[in-house]
Order: C-alpha cells, then sequence, then structure tokens
C-alpha cells in the first residue's frame, strides 16, 4: 500500500472533494484499484462513510453509509437543498454548451471548452447571446457585464471555482470538464427521481442525461 496516496485520497475524500482523472489523476488511479478502494472503504466505515462511484465511473466521493441520525439526515438534505437552488443556471448552460457543439452531445468530464470557439458560436446567434446573459445574471454566476466576453469569463470563472472546470495549456482560454459534472447528473437523476422536478427542467436533464 503506498502510505502517502492513501492518506491523500482520505483526506480528499473527506473534505468532500470530487476524485476524478481530470483534477486528481494520482488519486483517481488509485481508487480504481479494487483492493486500494477496499481499504479507503474500510477505514470510512470507522466513520460511517464509505466511498462511491458516479454511475459513469468517471469520479469518486465520500458518502454516508447511515441515514438514521438527525444530522446525517439534515446534511442530506441541506445538500439537495443547495443543488436544487443551483440546478436552473447550470441546466440552462449545459443546454447552451449542447446548442453551441456541432455534435449537440452532453459535456462529459475530459470535454475541452475552448473560449474563443465557444465566443465565435454564441457571436452568430442572437438567442445564445440571451440566454448566456440570462445565466450570467443568475444569482450562480452573479455577472454585471453587459458584454457577451464578460458574461462568459464570469460563468467559466464561477465554474473553474467550483470544481466544474480546470484550465489547461498557456493561453488561459481552455479548460476541460471535471467529474463534478458526473456528481451533478448523478444528483438531478435522484432529484428528477424523488422531488418531481417541472416538465421543463425535466425535458432538459432528459437531454443531458
Amino acid at each position: 500500500m503506498d502510505n502517502a496516496l492513501y492518506t491523500a485520497t482520505l483526506q480528499t475524500l473527506l473534505k468532500g472533494e470530487v476524485i476524478c482523472r481530470e483534477r486528481y489523476e494520482s488519486l483517481f488511479k488509485y481508487l480504481d484499484n479494487v483492493e486500494h478502494r477496499s481499504q479507503v472503504s474500510q477505514y470510512l466505515s470507522v466513520l460511517e462513510r464509505g466511498v462511491r462511484a458516479t454511475n459513469d465511473m468517471n469520479a469518486y466521493v465520500c458518502c454516508y453509509t447511515q441515514f438514521n441520525e438527525p444530522g446525517v439526515k439534515a446534511s442530506c438534505k441541506e445538500q439537495f437543498r443547495l443543488v436544487a437552488s443551483t440546478l436552473q443556471p447550470l441546466v440552462e448552460w449545459l443546454s447552451l454548451l449542447m446548442a453551441c457543439n456541432p455534435t449537440g452531445t452532453p459535456l462529459r468530464p475530459g470535454d475541452t471548452i475552448s473560449k474563443a470557439d465557444l465566443l465565435s458560436r454564441l457571436e452568430h446567434s442572437q438567442s445564445h447571446c440571451d440566454t448566456l446573459a440570462k445565466i450570467a445574471r443568475s444569482k450562480l454566476f452573479g455577472s454585471n457585464s453587459a458584454e457577451l466576453q464578460g458574461q462568459l469569463n464570469q460563468v467559466l470563472k464561477k465554474l473553474t471555482e467550483s470544481g466544474y472546470l480546470i484550465g489547461f495549456g498557456h493561453s488561459g482560454s481552455r479548460y476541460r470538464a471535471t467529474g463534478k459534472w458526473s456528481v451533478l447528473y448523478d444528483q438531478m437523476g435522484f432529484i428528477r427521481a424523488h422531488e418531481a422536478l417541472d416538465d421543463a427542467e425535466s425535458h432538459n436533464q432528459e437531454r443531458l442525461l
């Protein structure tokens, strides 16, 4: 057992971080090993926690294994309340990316976003520009810019700060999607199944999931 990777993996999971190939490649590979994952799970079980993979196997997260404690129930409810409160602008952003993507496919971990390419596609559609403006002005992103580029910069900045994107290269204008989208997709599926989301939002999710 690699004690350094074992310790780093536990610390990262217990901080609530999403372990994916894009952000924590060495830790992700460590957890991809069944024996290593079992060792991590065994330690976490003492804390009534566990490690689980997302449905697409692109990320690992720390989870509760016991839900009877009031504090655990309250924590889970709060987590999903926060997800629900930010869901609409994130779904609208994902839908906008799909509309700008020639393949029309949902964003997945490892996919790249070029700010210059995205800006160019947005500039050719007034409806896309209007959608971005609405997304950027939302409470989640909080942009005050009236310019398309300023709005896009703010959205990309917030998504990077939130761990959904990670910058790469030297230009400062290229991003890679992380496994946090996989976690969001799982959460969206859970909320859709248990909270009866409205028809419009459910339609967007069906396209994304």
